[in-house]
């Protein structure tokens, strides 16, 4: 939560400091376009920043989902609860494909696991 605040502070100080220079290109200039290009110039380079921030996240956010899938996943082995350990098991294994789709090696993987529950 933390970096969230720090990350909003950054931006806007960011903004501030890009707007102050803006106007002062603005006046200095004696044009109100300049201000304009200067301002989007700024946000432009900037944009690109926040759009790497963004897939950085998503990135995390997709690794933490499938850490967490496959510890149910492992949980529900452990417990014997095969109907759960199968849901979960297509679930994890999808999520480790790009396109979502299990192929004929996860699902006997997933066999594999459900059979060696019973010994």
């Amino acid at each position: 939560m933390l970096s969230y605040i720090k990350n909003f502070v950054s931006k806007f100080l960011f903004f501030i400091i890009v707007f102050a220079i803006s106007i002062f290109a603005g006046i200095w200039f004696e044009s109100f376009w300049i201000f304009v290009f200067v301002f989007l110039l700024f946000s432009l380079c900037r944009f690109g920043d926040f759009m790497d921030d963004i897939a950085e996240e998503e990135r995390q956010n997709r690794v933490d989902y499938i850490k967490t899938i496959k510890e149910a996943y492992e949980n529900a082995l452990k417990n014997k609860n095969k109907s759960l350990a199968l849901k979960l098991g297509r679930e994890y294994y999808s999520s480790l494909r790009a396109d979502g789709r299990l192929t004929i090696y996860d699902e006997q993987a997933i066999q594999n696991d459900l059979l060696s529950m019973d010994n």
